[in-house]
């Protein structure tokens, strides 16, 4: 567990992780995986990295049993987890010019299609993701052959609002697996 937070990393070390004490400078909202795995491969190398971003904090052990299986039974460069959208990508808009453009340029018009009618998207949720160490010694991240493990949507959290909404949600999960 890589974090600025020394109670995070008691916490992290009494419950059986390695802690690791991140510089302020990779502890602030702007520092992203490309600086922060690579510090946690500097002080601990391995052949994968596991990466569960602390924003989706709601996780079941057997969903991240069955996104290791999955990874590891496929000859992926990484593995990132994904959701299925509520709405496909396809049918949404760029403003531009207070003009609505539609994302899908290739001549179809999807926006007022049904839903079951166009293709499902999926977006990256932090559930789990997993990467090759040495694609990022390289310099990169995901690699040419990204897996998409998709998993049950669970509550992220970047705003106050989704931290009121993640309480709710943990209040009515509790006795579940989570």
């Amino acid at each position: 567990v890589s974090s600025d937070s020394e109670e995070y990393l008691d916490i992290a070390e009494r419950a059986g992780a390695t802690p690791l004490l991140r510089p302020a400078e990779l502890a602030e909202d702007t520092a992203g995986e490309g600086e922060v795995i690579p510090h946690a491969l500097d002080c601990y190398p391995a052949d994968v990295v596991a990466y569960l971003r602390p924003t989706t904090p709601f996780r079941e052990r057997e969903v991240v049993q069955n996104a290791l299986k999955f990874y590891f039974d496929n000859d992926f460069t990484s593995m990132r987890s994904v959701e299925k959208m509520s709405e496909s990508a396809y049918k949404c808009f760029e403003v531009q010019d207070r003009l609505l453009i539609p994302i899908l340029q290739d001549g179809r018009d999807v926006t007022d299609e049904p839903s079951q009618a166009v293709e499902p998207t999926f977006h990256p949720n932090g559930y789990i993701d997993l990467v090759r160490s040495e694609l990022v010694v390289l310099g990169g991240l995901w690699g040419p052959e990204r897996g998409g493990f998709v998993t049950p949507r669970v509550p992220e959290i970047d705003t106050p609002e989704d931290l009121e909404y993640a309480e709710w949600w943990y209040k009515r999960r509790k006795n579940e697996n989570c």
